[in-house]
């Protein structure tokens, strides 16, 4: 055949659809289709072509595949398809079988069956046409039967559409709202900022002129803080110098207190003195009465033994009672005796803790 031949994939390239398109329309439409054979390989002419692009025309004019069947049988002509070489000796056995099914029926003469082979070729044509309409029939109606199932399932797949058509124009108003109600919301923002801005405007305004007022107040504020430093530093000169001449005071004042004192110190230690020697004076004095009493004690003390020897002497020999009641006589002298002693004591405690009271 003449012209340029296309592979299925070059055909998809050609009309713009995918390649599973292609073998779809190629498996269905196969009897309106011209196809030439190359080696192993199944290429297709320029008529296959202009059929394909007829199809796709259709398809996207929205006809179904019956329609476009109807359309494509109209226009071009059957093709005859190649049988295998199973499919072409079944006829033959069909035909065999026939003759022998009808009792009635002739044998067929081998030599009428030599004379008439060309006889032959136009009925296995009229067949293979029966057998081609019965099979475009069958092919129709299971195409039908997908049609119905496809129209169902696209039925479905519109109630799908139509229900989320309606939830986004439901999706779509209930937006359309909010944006509007945003919107609002947004020129009443925009209205409140701007009037904010205004009340901004003049705040700032206000604070630069307060800032103005507040420079020129920083610089009298700085002048007072010059002038009141320098007071200060005079200030400072005068209180140094006046704490000087109080601490000179103070100086003064303290040793001349400090003298005072050395001079009442001196007083009291000559005070002292003086008591020490008068107590010195006294203890000597009374040293010397303690002797003289010891002295009269010892004397007493030997004229007591004196008289008791007397006594002794002067005994009679018979002893005379003495009477109850009465206190012998040698007793007072005895107790004469002892009185100075237990004052001795106490005479000698005396200027001791008067001279520890005056220390």
């Amino acid at each position: 055949m003449e012209g340029k031949n296309y592979t299925v994939m070059e055909l998809a390239e050609q009309i713009g659809v995918p390649r599973t398109t292609i073998n779809d329309w190629l498996a269905r439409y196969s009897m309106y289709i011209d196809t030439v054979t190359q080696g192993k390989r199944k290429v297709y002419p320029e008529t296959a072509l202009a059929v394909l692009r007829e199809v796709a025309a259709l398809r996207g004019a929205g006809k179904s595949f019956a329609e476009i069947e109807t359309e494509l049988a109209a226009k071009h002509p059957i093709q005859a398809v190649p049988l295998p070489p199973q499919e072409e000796a079944r006829p033959e056995v069909k035909k065999e079988e026939k003759p022998s099914e009808g009792a009635a029926s002739p044998q067929p003469d081998p030599a009428a069956s030599g004379e008439g082979g060309t006889a032959l070729v136009p009925r296995q044509q009229a067949e293979e046409i029966g057998r081609l309409i019965g099979e475009s029939f069958r092919n129709m109606d299971q195409r039908i039967k997908e049609l119905e199932g496809i129209s169902t399932a696209q039925r479905k797949m519109t109630y799908l559409w139509q229900i989320i058509c309606v939830l986004f124009l439901i999706f779509l108003a209930v937006g359309g709202y909010l944006a509007l109600k945003l919107m609002n919301q947004a020129k009443e923002e925009n209205r409140q900022l701007q009037n904010q801005n205004v009340q901004n405007t003049a705040r700032l305004t206000a604070l630069q002129e307060q800032s103005v007022t507040l420079i020129k107040g920083n610089k009298e504020f700085q002048a007072n803080i010059t002038r009141l430093k320098s007071e200060l530093t005079q200030q400072k000169k005068e209180f140094e110098q006046n704490i000087k001449t109080e601490k000179q005071r103070l100086n003064e004042l303290h040793q001349a207190k400090e003298k005072a004192l050395l001079s009442e110190r001196d007083q009291a230690l000559l005070k002292v003195k003086e008591q020490e020697t008068r107590l010195a004076l006294e203890k000597e004095k009374f040293t010397a009465e303690r002797l003289k009493i010891l002295n009269e004690l010892d004397e007493l003390k030997k004229q007591h033994e004196k008289l008791k020897k007397e006594k002794q002497s002067e005994k009679p020999s018979k002893p005379v009672k003495p009477t109850a009641g009465k206190k012998p006589k040698k007793s007072a002298p005895a107790a004469k005796a002892a009185e100075p002693e237990k004052k001795t004591p106490v005479s000698e405690e005396q200027p001791e803790d008067a001279a520890e009271i005056s220390w």
